[in-house]
């Protein structure tokens, strides 16, 4: 008998599924030339204006969401002495992902 367990498309983790929506949210929204130009852009200030303006799009918000809480829970595995506040801002913003991508908490606490 084996122990290993087998995980589905619908078993994902959450922080699995919000990389994978991400990455589909990043292949439409690099259909659009603002977009594009925004990846490439490297000086702060443009990038910043730039950002502004493509926040109207609720895919772009989505992604952007979505990239700062995938950043924050790998920072977080990464140093995992990053202290009480640093903990909490992760979950906050991976409670806003999951609002956004409308998956359930499966933690008891949140």
């Amino acid at each position: 008998m084996s122990n290993t367990v087998k995980i589905s498309n619908t078993d994902k983790l959450p922080l699995d599924r919000a990389q994978t929506k991400r990455e589909q949210l990043e292949r439409e929204l690099k259909k659009c030339p603002d977009f594009q130009l925004y990846l490439i852009t490297e000086a702060h200030n443009d990038r910043a204006r730039m950002e502004r303006v493509l926040m109207k799009d609720p895919a772009f918000r989505l992604w952007r969401l979505l990239t700062d809480s995938i950043a924050n829970a790998n920072a977080s595995c990464s140093f995992p002495s990053i202290g009480i506040r640093g903990a909490n801002d992760v979950v906050a913003v991976s409670r806003q992902a999951l609002d956004a991508l409308k998956l359930p908490r499966n933690h008891p606490a949140q």
